[in-house]
């Protein structure tokens, strides 16, 4: 008797127990569509749909800011191009310290609510902002896989988006003792609160003075400033941590 024959498949195709399993991905943003439109958005909608049509099932997790008028629920929920959205209401939530704006704690009670609801296969991070150092530290916890894309520059500078000096030339990056960090931190208190005060220490002369002071000696600093000084500080090395989680 003849041996049987293996059926045969079409040119290019695998065997079906070869095809790579459908992943659950969970995309982190910081803000979303309808309300929020640009760069960092945009890529994080057409990464969605091209999981999607790959196969995968996608859930968006970004969050309504702080300036905004606050949601009827903690989190809401909505599809935009038939992939499903879950927003957190950060008016709920408010920075009230310095470091608020890249790690507060406070969230990762909601963030783990929400990655133990969702059970993803792995987390992509598209923006940290919002979500902050928080949601690194839950996923690592929860041993879900990370992966990020970097769209700007709020993992390495104060400055966000740009990696700019406060005279628009272009930083190198934190230095060892953060004075250049320290000096747009100045000129960003004197925006936010235009005191005489402020305005002087933002002053093009002074400025590289009280960043170098306030950088290595923010102890002898009243309070509320020493807490804005060692946020500035603290930040590269908190981020630096929270990136090292990423495979």
């Amino acid at each position: 008797m003849g041996h049987a024959q293996p059926l045969a498949t079409d040119a290019g195709s695998a065997p079906a127990a070869d095809l790579p399993k459908p992943l659950h991905i969970a995309l982190f943003v910081h803000i979303y569509y309808p309300d929020h439109f640009y760069g960092t958005e945009a890529y994080t909608r057409i990464l969605a749909r091209q999981f999607r049509d790959a196969g995968h099932r996608v859930t968006v997790v970004a969050a309504r800011p702080m300036d905004e008028a606050p949601q009827a629920e903690p989190i809401d929920r909505y599809e935009i191009d038939g992939i499903p959205v879950l927003r957190i209401d950060r008016t709920r939530l408010p920075e009230v310290a310095p470091h608020h704006s890249y790690n507060q704690p406070e969230l990762e009670p909601i963030l783990e609510g929400i990655l133990r609801e969702l059970e993803p296969d792995l987390v992509h991070i598209c923006h940290l902002a919002q979500h902050t150092v928080a949601l690194p530290k839950v996923a690592s916890r929860l041993k879900i896989p990370l992966f990020a894309t970097l769209t700007d520059f709020f993992n390495l500078c104060l400055n966000n988006s740009s990696l700019e000096t406060t005279d628009g030339a272009l930083c190198a990056g934190p230095n060892r003792s953060r004075a250049n960090c320290m000096a747009c931190g100045i000129a960003f208190m004197a925006a936010g609160e235009p005191t005489s005060g402020w305005r002087a220490l933002a002053h093009p002369y002074l400025r590289p003075l009280a960043a170098n002071f306030a950088a290595l000696y923010p102890f002898l600093l009243p309070p509320r400033l020493y807490d804005y000084a060692r946020s500035v500080i603290d930040r590269p090395e908190v981020f630096r941590d929270a990136m090292s989680r990423y495979a």
